[in-house]
Formats: C-alpha cells, sequence, structure tokens
C-alpha cells in the first residue's frame, strides 16, 4: 500500500493529519453549525406548522363567526318584519278607532245640529204664528171693522189653524 501512495505521491503521514485536521473540522462544524442550524430548522418548521394550525383554527373560527352573523342578521331582519307587522296592525287599529271615534262625533254634531234645527224651527214657527196671529186680528179688524178688542179669539185661532195646515201641507 506505501508503494500505491508513492505512485500516487500521498505522504502516509501527511495524510493522517489531513484526516485528523478534518475529523477536527468536522466535529467543530457540526457542533457550531450544524447542530444550531438543524434546530433552526426543527424550530422555524414547528413555527410554520403552528402558523398553519393557527390559520385553519382562524379560518374555523372566521366560518363560525360568518355563520353566527348571518343567524343574527336573518333573527335581526325577521325581528324587524315582526316588529313592523306590529306597528302595522296598531295603526290600523289606532285608524279604525279614529275613525270609529270620528264617526260617532260627526254623528253628534249632525243630531246636534238637528237638535238646534229643530228648535230654531220651533222658535220660528212660534214667532211666525205669533205674528200671524196679529196679522189675522188686523185683516179681521179692518174687514169688519170692528174695535180689535172685540174681535172674537175665536175666530183668529181658526185663522191660525187654517195657515199652520197650509204651512204643513208644504
Amino acid at each position: 500500500m506505501s508503494d500505491l501512495f508513492s505512485q500516487l505521491g500521498v505522504e502516509p503521514a501527511a495524510l493522517l493529519w489531513q484526516t485528523a485536521n478534518f475529523a477536527v473540522v468536522l466535529g467543530t462544524l457540526w457542533y457550531l453549525v450544524y447542530k444550531p442550524l438543524t434546530s433552526l430548522v426543527a424550530e422555524r418548521t414547528s413555527k410554520i406548522e403552528k402558523g398553519l394550525s393557527d390559520a385553519v383554527q382562524a379560518q374555523a373560527e372566521l366560518a363560525r363567526a360568518d355563520a353566527d352573523y348571518a343567524a343574527r342578521l336573518r333573527d335581526a331582519e325577521r325581528e324587524g318584519t315582526d316588529i313592523v307587522k306590529r306597528s302595522e296592525a296598531e295603526a290600523q287599529k289606532r285608524a279604525s278607532s279614529i275613525i270609529t271615534n270620528g264617526e260617532a262625533r260627526g254623528e253628534s254634531i249632525v243630531a246636534e245640529a238637528r237638535t238646534l234645527a229643530e228648535r230654531a224651527r220651533a222658535e220660528e214657527f212660534a214667532s211666525l204664528e205669533a205674528e200671524a196671529k196679529a196679522f189675522v186680528q188686523a185683516v179681521v179688524a179692518k174687514t169688519v171693522a170692528l174695535d180689535p178688542s172685540t174681535v172674537d179669539a175665536k175666530l183668529v185661532e181658526q185663522a191660525v189653524a187654517a195657515i199652520k195646515s197650509q204651512k204643513h201641507a208644504v
């Protein structure tokens, strides 16, 4: 083997020192570079895996939050619709009540107006009757040329009754 080394130009002592130096450099590099580098890569890998699992978890939470939001939105829409329907029903009841009260008030006003009109008519009729009596007395007194104090009251009453019957016929 020494012939082979000599033909190749390799000295065994130098080869031994080179092997020892390589082993020292290899051990130093393994201890100072490879070990920290593998731990750094492992740490980075675990951080990436944790980040991916956190992202999956966050995505699941986001999906739950979206579902919760959609459910709350549907509930709010349903509640809003119910509030609007109740308000419309209450407004309809109030409108009916106002209309009923207005109709009742209108009927009351019409009845009161009729009563007032009847009273006014009765007063006018009484006034007209008094004027008619006076007119008939004056006419009878002039026609018969008698003293107005002696004119028969019965004659006046008959004339007023005739006027009343004509008035009612109209």
